[in-house]
């Protein structure tokens, strides 16, 4: 599944929880009233409990520019947990998750529901 063509993205939470974000490609669009995505989240990772506890996200829509950046949040470079967030700038948005300033395009977005699906 991993090698399937689709936009190259990083999904990113801060709050209560802490900060914890990771490259995904598993993201879509779902509805757009009310504006709704799905955002698949490994369950064995950290990133996915915290933003289950933190209740918010973004998705950062990468363009070719943040190729280093998009390995770097899918742990194929030495940085780790907040230090990743320092090779970036990032805005707080109205969720108080980060949004990259660059991004193609950015998704602030609200948990609304979780279902647990196999490894995600």
């Amino acid at each position: 599944m991993s090698r399937v063509a689709a936009s190259v993205n990083i999904v990113a939470t801060d709050g209560p929880s802490g900060k914890a974000g990771y490259t995904a490609t598993a993201f879509m669009p779902v509805s757009d009233a009310p504006a709704t995505v799905l955002v698949a989240i490994n369950r064995g990772g950290r990133s996915g409990a915290v933003i289950r506890a933190n209740r918010v996200f973004t998705v950062s829509v990468l363009g070719a520019q943040h190729r280093e950046l998009a390995d770097v949040f899918a742990g194929r470079a030495p940085q780790t947990g907040d230090d990743r967030f320092d090779l970036a700038l990032w805005r707080q948005l109205s969720t108080g998750a980060p949004g990259l300033a660059d991004a193609v395009a950015v998704f602030d977005c609200r948990v609304v529901d979780t279902v647990p699906v196999a490894t995600h």
